[in-house]
């Protein structure tokens, strides 16, 4: 075996490092949900006497919705004692109790919550798939139901505050990331992690790919290659309201490799594309959903390599993956 130069193992490391990096991103990707915020399409008319739903956040796990409501401005001196996310079936002010009351962003744990006219009030849920009814059936989240305090001959009252279509909510960002998990077929025994990012538009994902990969090649001037795959890719990822999704993605893909050992070197590039059949964040239970927010599918992808180095060839390779993508 040669000895390996200096500015070789510089490469080598650069290498090394560039795809840490990437490693460190898809695994800070996958691990804390993130908050999507949403703008309501087209609002419902507005009532003078009750408040209106401006927009909502969600976390990317689906963990945690927020509505914000714009407080009308004849009520200047309301007092909120509670708040409640229920079905449209049950009675007022009952269903899953808010977590937290925010006035103009400021989150306070006292009651009553004052909030005045044309200031926002931010009601927070911790929110499983469903919320329950009276009955303990099941059911979808449709109003937020606030307590609030009388002042007056008006007293104590229950005020009802439906929830828009989740047809009508709209992300206000569309940035998304991720990572990918490749496995190459066994007579080019390989294997690559990527961190990937990319900006949806409408139903098209449009991004790009970086990560590490190994190889092992028993007939190579080296036994082990290190790599830096990279990609262009376009995307689409339909999903039905279950949350059941199929997609289709091209790329196209450049991967530099080394030996580690005797520094042999080559350059592999070509275009790929990939069937996905997995799950996306659902929308039959009355939030917003589908893959903008969160999805994983399994990958079965082709692509044909060319080969650029001290040997030129070309290849038609199939294999499997798996993918993942969030919302941020």
């Amino acid at each position: 075996m040669k000895p390996r130069s200096s500015l070789e193992r510089v490469g080598l490391f650069a290498l090394a490092r560039v795809g840490l990096l990437a490693l460190a991103l898809v695994a800070a990707g996958s691990c804390a949900p993130r908050r999507l915020a949403y703008h309501v399409l087209a609002p419902d008319a507005v009532t003078l006497d009750l408040p209106r739903v401006e927009g909502a956040s969600l976390t990317s796990d689906r963990g945690r919705l927020t509505v914000r409501l714009r407080w009308p401005a004849s009520d200047w001196d309301a007092r909120v004692t509670e708040a409640w996310l229920a079905p449209a079936a049950a009675p007022p002010c009952e269903g899953r109790r808010a977590a937290e009351l925010a006035v103009d962003g400021a989150a306070s744990w006292t009651r009553p919550v004052v909030v005045g006219g044309e200031q926002a009030l931010d009601v927070s849920f911790p929110v499983p798939p469903v919320v329950e009814s009276d009955d303990s059936q099941a059911a979808m989240p449709a109003t937020v139901d606030l307590w609030v305090e009388g002042r007056g001959p008006e007293g104590a009252r229950c005020v009802r505050v439906p929830l828009p279509d989740p047809a009508r909510w709209r992300r206000t960002g569309h940035w998304s990331w991720g990572g990918r998990v490749e496995l190459e077929p066994p007579e080019l025994p390989a294997s690559s992690v990527v961190a990937r990012l990319g900006r949806w538009m409408g139903p098209l994902r449009v991004g790009a790919e970086l990560g590490v990969s190994l190889r092992a090649c028993d007939a190579c001037l080296s036994a082990l290659y290190l790599g830096l795959p990279m990609a262009l890719t376009a995307e689409v990822m339909p999903s039905n309201r279950a949350g059941i999704a199929v997609g289709l993605e091209a790329a196209y893909t450049a991967r530099p490799l080394r030996g580690v050992g005797d520094g042999d070197r080559y350059f592999v590039h070509g275009p790929r594309v990939t069937l996905r059949l997995g799950g996306a964040a659902p929308r039959a239970d009355g939030l917003p959903g589908g893959p903008q927010v969160r999805y994983g599918a399994f990958d079965v992808w082709w692509t044909r390599w060319t080969a650029v180095g001290v040997d030129h060839w070309s290849q038609t390779l199939f294999g499997v993956g798996w993918t993942w993508d969030e919302g941020f």
